[in-house]
């Protein structure tokens, strides 16, 4: 095992302690003496009650006990003390016990004085607050971010850091909530957007004296660096404008669809628009043929009016018949434009340039506009990168002029509708006014209906068979976007990170191992088995399929059912559960069976046995350790020895990466060790950090590609996956030697090394019992790689086949933590009278020592939650948060995360509180900072069924400093087992 010598170090946009900065121990130590207050009170109360009952007792006059017994009563029942009544039982009692009684008065009066002036410090603490706010609402590299961002409230941040805080009104306190959840997650939060977050490649040292050591280059401090890349939307909207105009199209080059075959009189083919795919077939004829045939004779692609010319002298039609059939075929998808330009590529726009100097030698109408556009696009992005918050504004507006401005050229030269050239505030005031003359004549009924302006025709993301029409390839050319969709921002922190290469190691090995106890979980595991029984069962083990024809039977006869039933079943398949079934395992799964061979049981209740051993060995640790739960991995070898759960062993090649919170502690000899939260795991192969190549060194690249095709057997081809998909995410350089040219694909590759998806075989591999894909023309064994960011939901069905012949392996351990968690849930819950579950207590969990796979946390029931009762002060509020959250021995500083995996039934937030995109993110709330309760109380409205409550770890005082500020980071890490 290997660890990847560069680590992409993820570093959070400012210092933790700005969140920190303003002092709170004065409100803190306010709040302690008034509990110790309450608790005395408490005592006197008590002691007080009971002599004022025994005294009265004793008195004859039943007037005299009735006075008494009124002032018992309002003592006890904590009743306001009325100066009448006091002085009316005062004339009954002896001096000794008036005196008693003068004492608990003036208790309460301290206790009311001690009220006032904790309300009077909470105002103080929060006015400062707000001051300190105000300063951190003009820091650089949040405004920076936010123009991308948040425009809105970028704008409201002017008139909120000059307004005085005692002014404040509704709209800075809304203008502060918003800033606060910026604020946070850029402080405490890694997840990599604009100056919000940078990045910085570290490296291993041997000589390295700590195992966290940063450096700085000379002269730079940590200076944060922006690096723009344009974004690949407009890259697609340009091709869209290409197709839609005549004068630039008839120039473009015209590659076939890779998926061409014939089958009896036909030509069949795959096709793929916005990811959408259908087969098509299209009966053969001598045209066809003819225009195939041209096609294929320039591998490069043929310009299409050299296409027309050619076809035109071999067929008796004009050539404007011949032009509008090629239009039909590129309708289809049967023929594909091909710019030489990827949408994956992080400079596509500079490839695009050199790509249309063939139009500028042509003379193009608009392309040398075109040219200047994106040239002029480039150079501002290269200024707004080191530009100022303001400038930037300026900056993002002239290139937005730029390029709409030659795109509504283009439109109109292409002769595509008025409307969609129209501003999208022209169109909302067009659909405003059309509204009012509609409500006029009493129409708006009829006049809702209607589809909006704004919205742009779509076909349907669904799979098309053969059985069904075919449909023609649609493209929108209305411009749609505003000017921060431009431009998209990574930015890097100068300075240098070193981690002990030892220290590493020893870390990531110990990982390993514990991912390959974990083998049996594998992820697509079902998904491959059931691709390999349906193979079986409709061609037989000793056969071999073309590729595509697998996929198109094993979608139509399997997926799209599936697909169907799921939508069906939708309200129900996305309820989340508990912790427990984040493993993927259905809680309902077959019943354990009393069989000890493994093949005579099914793979989900084998697992669900596997669980339920790994709790019971854990169930007597669970009932005395209530904070934190060791494994080891000699418990988990000695599970996996048993033969239920024998799994094969053998030694495989392979490359695996994880997301890390790393931490440096001393041990015992004052030699540094370090520990770390294992966020997630992950295939490795360069795929976390394939977006973020092209802002480090070249070298970083090169070593990627060099580990992989290391990895790669001279039997093997390794090729990158991919489909029609936009996505900034994805834009990366290519790290494998070879991809797949697929329709509608995107390719970076030399054409050599671009590998049509047709060349390609599944058989089975008989040995290991698993399916396999084979490159016909060399005849080795294939392996296809997801190197980008996005999900497996937005990605094409064939992509999703695809991704199932990977070499990676997706490796996880939460089986583990859910197995733990199922045991803990009934040995770790506080409950009420009733027996209801209401807080469920989480372990920490930690392996080998240094590894904490699972933070503590706490589930709470929205039973359960702490909201405000009716009459509170803010103060009141926050003093009552501070004793709820002590009493469940809660930290100060933790990440709540609105959750509805609680219980199988859905609720949905009360009326108003609905849930945005951005409420169900962890959220960092520090619960000593009155600003923040108010934050945390605001997320408590909208929840629909528990709130997750976790400690934070790294704690404030364990994470990494740097220019002598704390700082949240988080490392990608990857490693490769030759």
């Amino acid at each position: 095992m290997q660890v990847f010598p560069y680590i992409l170090t993820r570093i959070g946009g400012g210092s933790l302690k700005n969140l920190t900065q303003v002092n709170t121990s004065q409100l803190l130590g306010c709040l302690e003496k008034l509990q110790a207050l309450q608790e005395q009170k408490e005592l006197a109360k008590q002691a007080l009650c009971d002599t004022l009952l025994t005294y009265n007792k004793t008195l004859a006059d039943s007037k005299a006990q009735n006075h008494i017994q009124n002032v018992r009563r309002d003592i006890f029942n904590n009743r306001p003390l009325k100066p009448a009544a006091i002085w009316q039982a005062r004339q009954h009692l002896p001096a000794s016990l008036a005196a008693t009684l003068d004492s608990y008065l003036a208790l309460v009066a301290g206790i009311q004085q001690a009220e006032e002036n904790a309300g009077s410090v909470y105002q103080q603490v929060c006015t400062t607050i707000r001051l300190h706010l105000q300063q951190l609402a003009t820091d650089e590299n949040l405004q920076k971010g936010l123009v991308l961002s948040s425009q809105p409230l970028l704008q409201a941040l002017t008139q909120y850091v000059q307004k005085n805080p005692g002014e404040f009104k509704k709209k800075e306190f809304q203008t502060e909530q918003s800033l606060l959840k910026y604020l946070t997650r850029m402080y405490t939060k890694t997840s990599p957007f604009s100056t919000f977050t940078s990045l910085a490649v570290s490296t291993l040292s041997q000589s390295a004296s700590r195992a966290i050591q940063v450096g700085y280059s000379e002269g730079r401090s940590g200076q944060v660096v922006g690096h723009i890349r344009v974004n690949n939307q407009l890259f697609r909207y340009l091709k869209d404008l290409f197709a839609a105009s005549r004068e630039i199209y008839v120039h473009l080059r015209l590659r076939p669809n890779p998926t061409i075959a014939r089958e009896a009189g036909q030509l069949v083919y795959l096709t793929n628009h916005q990811n959408v795919e259908a087969f098509q077939r299209i009966p053969n004829n001598a045209v066809l043929g003819l225009v195939l045939e041209l096609m294929q004779q320039q591998p490069a692609g043929i310009r299409f009016s050299a296409l027309v010319e050619q076809v035109c002298d071999y067929v008796d039609a004009s050539e404007k018949a011949i032009e509008q059939y090629i239009r039909q075929l590129i309708g289809y998808g049967f023929v594909e434009f091909d710019l030489g330009v990827s949408g994956t590529d992080p400079d596509w726009d500079t490839k695009l340039i050199a790509e249309l100097s063939y139009l500028q030698q042509q003379k193009v109408a608009y392309i040398d506009e075109l040219l200047y556009a994106l040239q002029e696009v480039r150079r501002l992005a290269g200024e707004y990168a080191f530009a100022a918050a303001d400038k930037r504004q300026h900056l993002l507006s002239e290139a937005f002029k730029q390029f709409r401005g030659i795109c509504m050229k283009l439109h109109e030269a292409a002769g595509l509708p008025e409307m969609e050239r129209k501003t999208l505030e022209e169109l909302q005031q067009a659909l405003y006014l059309k509204r009012q003359e509609a409500e006029k004549l009493n129409k708006l009924p009829a006049l809702e209906k209607q589809p909006s302006l704004l919205v742009a025709e779509r076909e349907p993301v669904a799979q098309t068979s053969s059985e069904e029409i075919a449909f023609e390839h649609k493209s929108s050319t209305f411009f749609h976007f505003k000017a921060e969709q431009l431009f998209y921002e990574d930015a890097t922190r100068e300075l240098t990170i070193e981690y002990k290469a030892g220290t590493v190691k020893k870390f990531i090995s110990a990982l390993a191992d514990l991912l390959q106890q974990l083998r049996l979980f594998q992820g697509m595991t079902d998904e491959r088995e059931q691709m390999k029984q349906y193979f079986l069962q409709k061609y037989g083990a000793g056969n071999r399929i073309s590729l595509l024809t697998f996929y198109e039977d094993f979608y139509r006869d399997i997926k799209r059912p599936e697909a169907q039933n799921q939508l069906q079943k939708r309200k129900e398949t996305q309820k989340n559960t508990h912790l427990a079934e984040e493993s993927s395992i259905p809680e309902k799964a077959n019943p354990p069976t009393a069989s000890t061979d493994k093949e005579d049981i099914p793979r989900q209740a084998q697992l669900k046995q596997w669980m339920q051993h790994m709790g019971a060995a854990f169930r007597n640790q669970a009932m005395t350790q209530k904070d934190q739960l060791e494994v080891s991995l000699g418990l988990l070898q000695q599970l996996n020895e048993q033969p239920l759960f024998q799994r094969n062993t053998k030694k495989e090649s392979n490359s695996y990466g994880a997301f890390v919170q790393w931490y440096q502690e001393k041990d015992e000899a004052g030699e540094w060790q370090l520990k770390g939260v294992l966020n997630a795991c992950f295939s490795g192969y360069g795929k976390m950090i394939s977006r973020f190549l092209h802002v480090f060194p070249q070298e970083v690249t090169a070593a990627t590609r060099e580990w992989n095709r290391q990895l790669q057997g001279k039997d093997e081809l390794f090729i990158e996956n991919g489909d029609a998909s936009y996505f900034n995410a994805n834009l990366h350089p290519p790290l494998m030697p070879y991809e797949i040219r697929t329709p509608g694909g995107h390719t970076s590759l030399p054409i050599e090394k671009q590998l049509p998806v047709t060349e390609f075989d599944v058989c089975l591999d008989e040995e290991a019992n698993e399916l396999k894909l084979l490159h016909r023309p060399t005849g080795k064994r294939a392996y296809v790689f997801d190197l980008g960011f996005q999900g497996q939901g937005g990605r094409s069905p064939l992509f999703q086949l695809l991704d199932k012949f990977t070499k990676a392996q997706y490796l996880s351990v939460y089986p583990l933590l859910a197995a733990i968690n199922k045991v803990t849930e009934k040995t770790q819950v506080t409950e009420t009278h009733a027996g209801e579950k209401k807080i469920q207590v989480l372990p920490r969990i930690v392996y080998a020592e240094s590894i904490i796979l699972q933070r503590k946390a706490w589930i709470v029931s929205k039973e359960w939650l702490p909201f405000r009762q009716p009459g509170m002060s803010d103060w009141q509020y926050y003093a009552a948060i501070q004793t709820w959250r002590r009493a469940q021995e809660i930290p100060d500083e933790v990440y709540v995360k609105i959750s509805s995996t609680r219980n199988t039934s859905e609720k949905e937030p009360e009326p108003g509180k609905k849930l945005g995109r951005d409420d169900y993110k962890p959220q960092y709330i520090n619960f000593t900072d009155p600003l923040l309760v108010h934050l945390f109380e605001k997320l408590l409205g909208k929840v629909p069924e528990s709130l997750k409550i976790e400690e934070m770890l790294p704690a404030s005082h364990q994470v990494t400093q740097i220019t002598n500020q704390p700082f949240v980071t988080e490392c990608v890490v990857q490693w490769y087992d030759y």
